[in-house]
């Protein structure tokens, strides 16, 4: 729709080479045409943005936006050269900008702090809004569209030079008892139709105090510097005082960029500015920083000014050369020696930095032998690229390398910039064999624990090429070693255990192990010394190794140390031969070398050999009747030998006690352990140590053990021999406040399955922390609100319960959703208050979503909940048409629903009497004499008379029922307009009306004969509020003449040529012009509208004004109408201070308005009155 209005607001035309383009033209919009014949084309056939037929019609042919390159230029124009009869012409397309961005804030929320004391009237800064787009279509300004609570600010606007900059201001005092905090949502603005916008989130934190502002002393500074100027240097210096005392009065100056500016500076604390970047006069001939002063008070303040700094264009600039090869890493060219024809060598890339003559270069390449062979070509694409290629194959007999020499110079005046660069092509040979092994494989075999370096075997590849990629390197892919005797020996890496030197040898880096390795496969690759694409080449052969055994492993007990104690517990009474225990021992090596058998010695040679040991098994059994003693313990030694005996041995320890009779049964210390715990705990971890004693004098029954028992144990265990009692899962309070079990300590059974045991409780408190947030009794809360709904009403209370019994107050707040802030939460202890925040009638039907959140007032601000809530906005409680104005609409609404039929029946009879003295009035109107027109008469809009201002009424002239309103735009137009030459010629319809009178009804009269209706330059006076209009047929309320198939005639406004002429219309300030009347249609008033002179040249206003959008009544019987179409969706918002419409009189003749529901009678209009702030009209005075 915008593109639409622009374009037809700026038609395309030439002026002399010049042609104006709206940006967004669909893709084949004609631009313009050059001739009526010739044979045009355009010099450079490759643009990708226009493109020319050879009759010379210029059409659109990729996207046109002014806002991108090449567009963006100073001139926002495009400069076209097109080729006729072997001249050139060049054409200038200058692009009109249309509204296609928003304004955007560089960030979307800001905080900001204000001292209670600081004066009204005092401004700050607000950031930038920059939009792309020009004219009225950038940024035109800035609003504070909500969280204003008693309208504290305002927006400022304020402009230096041609730099536009917006403040906010308070213009009340603050009190920091009153109101903290400001959440303000401030919308930039564009001018474009309908208009784009832009948010900022702006927190102002009001707090005590520092009331002076820096004061700079110029409000702008300027300075002019070369473009080649060096970083670091300085450019001027600003300075700021500050009336404050202290830090208050102690400045820090930073700076910050002005719309799309960049900014190359920094600044230091003295003020002074200094350039810490690259100008470039080619990028920004003026650069405009804005520098802000911000004292180091507690409430800092701050103000700005602008530096802007001109620059001074250089030639200084040399064309720089880069030359790239195939690789990013070669450093020189190379061709193969079989290269064919125009094969690339390397790119040329040149950029000069300066602009214009001084930036345009032109290249040749020199070469004592290369010129024969290689040859220097442009890329007609690129103005920047040339190519290195193959003139024809070269000859590496005659040279296997060239050197070439690149030199370009660009056309500055009064002096080139030359640069050359050279580099060297080398011509390759061609790799087109393979490495071949011989033999193809290998196998060999290798005793374990052969030292570092040891020759494993040597591998031999050969390669028919001649130079590099005849050499041949070896390399070692892979290794892969075999399993092991025992698995659980783990994986063993050998990426690094062996070695290839350049002749072949494969060497071991470590010493290998059979029992880990007994089998490795080496992958060897012999590679030749080619290069891509043809090589390297390279072929690959499998070594295998067997490695031999040694007998290098010791046994060992139960796959641990040597020294391991094993421990064995007897009874006094066991009989000779009975098994002990038994014991094992390994070995890792092979056959014989791994064949273990077992003997032992008693540590103390004093004591009887009461046991013996199996030398193959390596079971221990009793060998004599044992002591009967309470406790004895008898130390052995067991040793384990391989190779049968002869080999090496490993040894172990073992303990066996000998004990009697079990006596004593151990006592806790307490009968019940108390212990507190946080629930936040972490796990595992100790919370109590229990003990117990025994009286036993054998040392096997005084060893204590303790267990768990009881059924709330899952959380908890017990070591059993030291009697640590740990937390091994998470506690909640919020679960489970106390767990209470009971802990058995119990000795050794001395075989006679006789119980010694001990029990207590333990009881462990746990104690809350606040670790759980509050939470909301439902995910998504699905509530109603009612369109009548007042601005403060309280849709729904929402409480989160917290169960921690640590929780502090919980808290609530809005974190998303409530677009457009229809609805505000109040946090009160009883929960959320959702309130309403807004005008709702406009939003029947509509659902509103935001995102609650629920948080208690712990420290780690962690302890969140969060809801979905559903507004859904539906009809008031009442039954009514819907209205623009709420005023009237509560002023209606007992008629409507409150009085019921009877009332009803009143209103109609009342209508009925004034439509009726209408028309008695009529006959006393004495028509006015106009000096031109005979049909038109002129309507004055001064008074109004037995109307009071705020309840304006309107009654059909013939006795139709009351009005109802109609948007402002449509009522215009359908009464002043369209009604003309549609409804008088299609008065056969049924739109309602009692009998057929003709258009000579019309009242061409007024009350009063000095008091013309309209001013003497034909100008009707328009204002705000609405439209009003009655209903022919006297049957309720008027229904809307466009209601059906006239609707089209509101588009003809946006015509923009006279329908006849077909030329441009005449501007007229800020008015869109009328459309003219079509052809009459054949009928009974065809000869009175053919009398009427032509409408050329009428002006409707476009006023924002007419903004409020109202409703019409429903056909004939005074039921509800859909809305109409709003004004601003029709009219431009420019304005004049009085708003008006040119019209002939002559269009409020008769069958204006209809009543569908009746049948045509030609009834005098229902238009009569137009509402103007306090005045209204009442054409049937």
């Amino acid at each position: 729709m915008v593109f639409w209005i622009v374009f037809l607001l700026y038609p395309l035309h030439v002026t002399a080479n010049t042609v104006y383009l709206p940006e967004g033209v669909p893709i084949g919009t004609v631009v313009t045409r050059m001739g009526p014949t010739g044979n045009f084309q355009l010099y450079n056939p490759s643009d990708v943005y226009f493109e020319i037929s050879k009759d010379g019609v210029i059409k659109t042919k990729g996207n046109i936006d002014r806002e991108a390159e090449p567009f963006n230029n100073d001139q926002n124009n495009y400069m076209l050269t097109i080729l006729y009869d072997n001249k050139y012409i060049q054409l200038e397309i200058k692009i009109i900008d249309i509204n296609d961005n928003s304004p955007r804030f560089e960030s979307r929320f800001l905080t900001i702090s204000m001292s209670e004391n600081m004066n009204v009237g005092h401004e700050i800064d607000l950031p930038n809004a920059p939009d792309p787009d020009n004219g009225i279509n950038s940024t035109q300004g800035y609003r504070i569209e909500s969280g204003n609570d008693g309208n504290t600010f305002a927006i400022t606007k304020v402009q230096l030079l041609s730099i536009i900059s917006y403040r906010l201001k308070l213009v009340k005092r603050l009190d920091r008892e009153d109101q903290e905090v400001y959440n303000l949502k401030i919308v930039a603005y564009d001018g474009g139709q309908p208009e784009r916008t832009g948010a900022l989130e702006l927190k102002i934190i009001v707090e005590d105090e520092n009331d002076c502002t820096p004061d700079f002393k110029d409000t702008i500074y300027r300075a002019e510097v070369d473009e080649n100027l060096t970083p670091g240097s300085h450019i001027l210096t600003v300075h700021a005082e500050d009336c404050d005392a202290g830090d208050n009065s102690k400045i820090v100056y930073s700076l910050q960029r002005v719309q799309n500016s960049i900014n190359p500076f920094s600044i230091n604390q003295d003020g002074k500015i200094f350039l810490q970047g690259v100008l470039d006069f080619e990028e920004a001939k003026e650069i405009v920083v804005q520098v802000k002063a911000t004292d180091r008070g507690v409430n800092a303040r701050s103000a700005t000014t602008f530096v802007s700094v001109h620059l001074k264009d250089m030639n200084d600039n040399s064309p720089e050369i880069q030359i790239l090869f195939k690789s990013s890493t070669d450093t020189v060219a190379r061709v193969d020696e079989d290269a064919a024809k125009d094969s690339p060598v390397a790119t040329v890339k040149v950029t000069d930095k300066d602009s214009g003559s001084n930036g345009d270069v032109a290249c040749i390449m020199e070469s004592s032998q290369g010129l024969e062979y290689f040859k220097l070509t442009k890329d007609n694409s690129a103005i920047d690229t040339w190519y290195v290629q193959v003139k024809k194959p070269p000859s590496r007999k005659e040279a296997d390398k060239f050197v070439l020499s690149i030199t370009c110079n660009d056309f500055g005046s009064p002096d080139q910039r030359v640069a050359s660069r050279t580099f060297d092509v080398f011509v390759m040979d061609i790799n087109d064999h393979y490495p071949i092994f011989n033999p193809t494989s290998y196998e060999v075999s290798m005793r374990e624990n052969q030292p570092a370096g040891t020759e494993v075997v040597t591998v031999t590849a050969t390669d028919d090429d001649d130079g590099d990629f005849g050499k041949i390197t070896y390399k070692i892919e892979s290794v892969e070693a075999g399993e092991g005797r025992d698995p659980g020996m783990g994986t063993v890496d050998l990426s690094e255990a062996f070695s290839i030197r350049m002749n072949g040898m494969i060497t071991n880096n470590v010493m290998l192990d059979r029992e880990k390795t007994p089998r490795i496969t080496i992958v060897v690759m012999a590679i030749d010394g080619g290069t891509e694409p043809e090589g390297p080449h390279m072929t690959r052969a499998n070594v295998i190794i067997n490695v031999l055994d040694v007998n290098d492993n010791a046994p060992i007990f139960s796959n641990k140390a040597t020294t391991e104690v094993y421990e064995a517990n007897i009874k006094n009474d066991k009989p000779v031969g009975e098994s002990v225990i038994q014991l094992k021992a390994r070995d890792y090596d092979d056959g014989n070398n791994g064949a273990i058998r077992y003997n032992m010695s008693r540590d103390n040679d004093k004591t009887p050999e009461y046991f013996k040991i199996n030398p193959t098994t390596g079971i221990i059994t009793v060998a004599s009747p044992l002591p009967k003693t309470d406790y004895t313990i008898i130390a052995l030694t067991v040793f384990a030998t391989d190779n049968n005996g002869e080999g090496l041995s490993g040894k172990c320890k073992v303990n066996i006690q000998i004990f009697g009779e079990n006596k004593y049964s151990p006592k806790l210390s307490d009968k019940l352990y108390k212990v507190s715990v946080e629930e936040s705990l972490p796990v595992p971890s100790i919370i109590l140590r229990i003990s117990a004693e025994d009286l036993d004098p054998s040392q096997y029954f005084k060893e204590v053990m303790y267990e768990l028992e009881g059924g709330m144990i899952d959380k908890f265990s017990i070591n059993s021999k030291t009697g640590e009692l740990s937390v091994t899962r998470p506690l909640d309070y919020e679960q489970t406040q106390l767990h209470r079990f009971t802990v058995r300590a119990y000795n050794h059974d001395d075989g006679t399955n006789e119980l010694k045991e001990d029990k207590a409780t333990i009881e462990v408190h746990v104690v809350d922390v606040d670790d759980e947030p509050p939470r909301f009794s439902q995910r998504e809360y699905n509530l109603t609100a009612h369109t009548e709904d007042n601005n403060g009403t309280v849709i729904k209370v929402i409480r989160a319960i917290d169960p921690d019994s640590a929780g502090g107050r919980v808290t609530y707040r809005l974190i998303e959703g409530n677009k457009h802030s229809y609805f505000k939460l109040k946090s009160t202890a009883e929960g959320a208050n959702i309130i309403v925040n807004g005008n709702l009638a406009y939003m029947e039907g509509k659902t509103v979503s935001m995102i609650l959140e629920a948080q208690d007032s712990s420290s780690d601000n962690i302890n969140v909940d969060q809801a979905v809530i559903y507004i859904d906005i539906q009809p008031g409680k009442g039954v009514y048409a819907p209205v623009a104005d709420k005023s009237l609409f509560d002023r209606f609404l007992p008629f409507f629903i409150g009085g019921g039929v009877l009332v009803l029946l009143v209103l109609v009879v009342v209508i009925v009497v004034i439509c009726n003295r209408s028309k008695k009035q009529k006959k006393q109107f004495v028509p006015a004499k106009l000096p031109t027109y005979d049909h038109y008469d002129y309507l004055d809009f001064d008074d109004q008379v037995g109307l009071e201002a705020d309840t304006i009424k309107t009654y059909n002239i013939d006795g139709g029922g009351e009005c109802d309103r109609l948007s402002a735009f449509e009522a215009l137009t359908s009464q002043l307009n369209a009604l003309q030459y549609d409804f008088i010629d299609n008065k056969q319809k049924n739109y309602g009306g009692d009998d057929e009178s003709d258009l000579h009804h019309l009242p061409h009269h007024h009350h009063h004969p000095d008091k013309r209706l309209l001013d003497s330059e034909g100008y009707f006076s328009l204002s705000d509020q609405a439209f009003m209009a009655g209903d022919a047929g006297g049957g309720g309320v008027a229904a809307s003449p466009y209601h059906n198939e006239n609707k089209d005639y509101m588009n003809t406004l946006a015509n923009t040529q006279n329908h006849y002429s077909n030329t441009p219309v005449k501007s007229k300030d800020k008015y869109m012009p009328l459309s003219p009347p079509p052809p009459p249609h054949p009928g009974s008033h065809g000869d009175f509208v053919r009398s009427l002179p032509p409408i050329t040249n009428q002006f409707l206003p476009l006023s924002p004004d007419l903004e409020n959008e109202a409703e019409a009544g429903g056909p004939g019987g005074g039921g509800p109408l859909e809305p109409k179409t709003s004004v601003s969706s029709l009219l431009s918002t420019q304005s004049r201070p009085t708003d008006i419409v040119r019209l002939p009189t002559s269009l409020l003749d008769s069958n204006q308005v209809h009543d569908s529901a009746g049948t045509s009678n030609g009834t005098s209009p229902g238009l009569t009155t137009i509402r103007t702030s306090n005045l209204a009209l009442n054409t049937d005075r």
